[in-house]
């Protein structure tokens, strides 16, 4: 097993009585620091709405783990103002001088001079601190600069020197003057400040350190590979119990779903052989919407159980299809949450939340690019947070704050996107390695199908015609749907039956609802996922469906759910013998970046 990453930890919190906006410095940094992260340098964690709670409970899971603990929000000379309380440095301290890596404590906040005299008693190699009120803008480009420089190798003063130098280019009325007083009774002829006036004038941040060694502390370098490593060669699995974690986490999420998946998760426990597993296997393939299904039926075939790469690429697809599928559900409640806006109101978004839902509207490649699913499913979390909506998959928000903390899925997660999708990319996973990352790829997709397995509470359709039914003496019509219900690992045995509604959903589209038969409209995916024979004009019942994959020079790019290297390309104003209405896709796109006043 590799040796465990050192943890950034991230904490931001507003108290109650006060309000920063820290969104973003805290997704700034999270990028900034994203390719460290990636390179396995580190691991970044982040706390957005920090309680007392939160952070020792974080610092006791990671105990020693922890080499740098960062705080945003508001504080003064003896406390931390955390979301739920004042937390005090006394004790904070304590938990903190624990920590027998931590290199350094930096606290963004206003005046906690006063806290590195603690800190120093409890052992902490370094402190960045404040002697001065500092406002939001100020504090989002002292930190981004810092950790920007701290990531592109330099050593720790350095690092400060750069971000210094930045902020007093921005605001040349701070007037950098360096010393070495501390004024603290801890200091010791070792203790360094690389100290400003302390006049309103003054650079508010000072650095602090135990010794002049402290100074050149920095981030540990890229791993490099062993000289003699193979990439590319097939490697043979052995795995006892191959998929076995797979469907046992996911079913103890559907469990907690459905009282008759619970039921059969009982009988399992209570007799746990092959025939009660096969069931859970069979069930779970059956319960998933289909696209997500018939990639994790492919890890189960015999190439996929026996071939090391092959099963790494099936668990790469399966992942990808389910994140893809995750944030086409959130950008269309987004969409649907801007239209219902009341007259003359728009949903309040960030600028920075802006350029996440732009960048995933650009082309990318045939292979759905690298793009983040769950980054832009936790910006449009945040968005429907910040006005009050209430989004249509509900479980969503608890998805997304499962994602956000220190916590088993968001592990899982990361480790998905930084070992499993970034490293396939950069082909840089040796022969050697390929069975143990299969091993610990299976538990943590496992872990994340768990946490959506509410999915399986929502039913998948795909629209091709609807046709008006009005029969005699009846008041209302009735609208006939010809519909594919998108559930299960195939989908010739999908239920094709048409249903009638007395509401109607949209033509040629996909939607998502928990009751197909209820009125209540549902959530329409499209353009963001597709049936592309419900464009064809000779109808055909087997859907095709698309992601999808950005509008560029006038033309709409989708690509195949379960083939990536099966691209369709929709050209505005070009008529396709085959098909018909598909200039609505344009119209579907134009009015999204219009009604969510985007560029």
């Amino acid at each position: 097993m590799p040796k465990p990453k050192p943890i950034f930890l991230f904490a931001f919190a507003n108290d109650e009585a006060h309000s920063l906006k820290l969104s973003e410095e805290e997704r700034s940094l999270r990028e900034t620091l994203a390719t460290a992260h990636d390179q396995g340098r580190i691991e970044c964690m982040q706390l957005s709405h920090a309680s007392l709670d939160d952070i020792f409970r974080t610092f006791n899971r990671f105990h020693n783990r922890i080499a740098l603990f960062h705080f945003g929000g508001h504080s003064g000379a003896q406390f931390l103002n955390l979301q739920d309380t004042n937390a005090r440095a006394s004790s904070l301290s304590t938990l903190i001088g624990m920590q027998r890596n931590l290199q350094l404590v930096f606290l963004n906040g206003c005046g906690n001079y006063e806290q590195v005299q603690v800190l120093f008693e409890k052992g902490v190699k370094a402190v960045i601190a404040t002697n001065a009120p500092i406002d939001d803008h100020r504090a989002f480009q002292f930190s981004s600069q810092f950790y920007y420089a701290l990531a592109g190798g330099k050593p720790l003063l350095e690092a400060f020197n750069t971000a210094a130098a930045f902020v007093q280019n921005d605001s040349p009325e701070l007037a950098i003057s360096w010393g070495f007083d501390l004024d603290l009774e801890a200091a010791t002829e070792r203790s360094i400040k690389l100290e400003v006036d302390s006049t309103e004038d003054g650079l508010p941040w000072g650095l602090y350190t135990q010794s002049d060694a402290d100074l050149e502390w920095k981030l540990p370098p890229p791993a490099a590979p062993p000289p003699d490593a193979d990439y590319f060669k097939e490697t043979p699995l052995n795995l006892p119990d191959v998929n076995k974690k797979l469907v046992l986490y996911t079913f103890e999420g559907m469990a907690e779903c459905s009282q008759s998946y619970n039921s059969l998760f009982q009988l399992y426990q209570q007799e746990q052989n092959s025939v009660f597993f096969n069931m859970l296997q069979n069930t779970m393939l059956d319960a998933f919407p289909s696209i997500v299904s018939i990639q994790v039926r492919d890890l189960f075939t015999p190439e996929a159980c026996t071939q090391g790469r092959v099963r790494l690429q099936e668990f790469s697809e399966a992942y990808n299809t389910l994140a893809r599928l995750l944030s086409a559900i959130a950008l269309s409640n987004l969409w649907e949450a801007a239209v219902e806006q009341a007259p003359g109101k728009k949903l309040a978004i960030r600028q920075n939340y802006r350029k996440d839902i732009s960048k995933h509207l650009k082309r990318q490649p045939e292979t759905g690019g690298l793009l983040d699913h769950f980054w832009l499913i936790g910006t449009i979390s945040r968005i429907f947070q910040e006005n009050g909506v209430e989004p249509y998959v509900r479980e969503l928000v608890s998805l997304d704050e499962s994602l956000r903390e220190a916590t088993e899925y968001y592990d899982a997660y990361r480790f998905l996107e930084q070992q499993l999708r970034q490293r396939l990319q950069a082909r840089n996973i040796a022969s050697g390695e390929v069975e143990e990352l299969c091993r610990e790829v299976e538990h943590h997709f496992g872990k994340l199908l768990r946490k959506c397995a509410f999915l399986c509470d929502y039913q998948l359709v795909t629209v091709k015609d609807i046709s008006v039914d009005l029969p005699r003496r009846e008041p209302d019509p009735v609208f006939v749907h010809q519909k594919a219900i998108l559930k299960g690992r195939d989908y010739a045995t999908i239920d094709r039956a048409p249903i009638r509604r007395n509401s109607t959903a949209s033509n040629n589209s996909v939607y998502i609802a928990r009751d197909i038969a209820d009125d209540e409209p549902p959530l329409n995916l499209s353009p963001f996922l597709i049936d592309l024979n419900a464009f064809k004009v000779k109808k055909e019942y087997l859907p095709k469906i698309y992601f999808f994959n950005g509008l560029e020079n006038g033309k709409l790019y989708f690509e195949h759910a379960e083939t990536i290297d099966n691209p369709f390309i929709v050209r505005l104003g070009e008529k396709e013998r085959q098909f018909h209405n598909l200039d609505s896709l344009f119209t579907m796109a134009a009015l999204f970046k219009e009604d969510l006043g985007l560029k």
